[in-house]
């Protein structure tokens, strides 16, 4: 309601994706800038319940933010967790609750905090879904560069692919090259890292 001390609450960024479509489950604790200090959270440590994530695949860490949000003319630090989930199951699905337990000291649990649950509406792949699909659902693009535009006979040129893309990456095959006549190709190794999102 936006007039409590310290509350909890969980969303997600889309609440009808399809399987295998990438989401963030994002769980918010506000805590009133004027009421009485409480413990912060922080990642990793026990304060932090996550909900076990039936019918999800998880990838990477949790991402922590923090910021102020003001709500009902009231000033609050929020501390966010997002979680990346992507849906393996078709179907109306639901996240447990999420909890935080708060205490003043060490192992003394003086306040208990929980999230209502999150019902997502989870789409089956389209039959549309083009020959050779392999799960990677998302919003990708391709790019190809060379290192040099000039060279000799015999000597190598390094042509990188790079697919990019909010998504689950890791599903999407390898792009292929059309055909190179009078070229020799020599295949190398196929890396995956993080893309930091600009806007979180």
């Amino acid at each position: 309601s936006g007039d409590s001390e310290a509350y909890v609450e969980a969303t997600v960024d889309l609440s009808n994706p399809y399987v295998g479509q990438q989401i963030a489950y994002i769980f918010k604790y506000y805590e009133a800038v004027d009421a009485n200090a409480l413990p912060g959270l922080l990642v990793g440590q026990p304060d932090y319940e996550a909900p076990e994530f039936s019918n999800f695949w998880k990838e990477g860490e949790v991402e922590q933010t923090s910021y102020q949000e003001e709500r009902n003319g009231r000033l609050y630090n929020v501390s966010e967790l997002r979680t990346q989930l992507f849906p393996t199951l078709a179907g109306e699905t639901t996240i447990e609750p999420a909890r935080l337990l708060l205490s003043d000291l060490p192992g003394l649990v003086q306040r208990q905090l929980q999230t209502l649950p999150v019902t997502i509406n989870v789409l089956p792949v389209p039959s549309s879904a083009p020959q050779g699909y392999t799960g990677a659902v998302g919003q990708y693009s391709l790019a190809a560069q060379v290192d040099r535009t000039s060279t000799t006979l015999g000597e190598p040129i390094r042509l990188t692919l790079t697919l990019s893309g909010r998504g689950n990456i890791v599903m999407a095959p390898e792009p292929q090259l059309p055909p190179l006549a009078n070229w020799r190709v020599v295949q190398e190794a196929t890396a995956v890292s993080p893309l930091v999102d600009a806007q979180g």
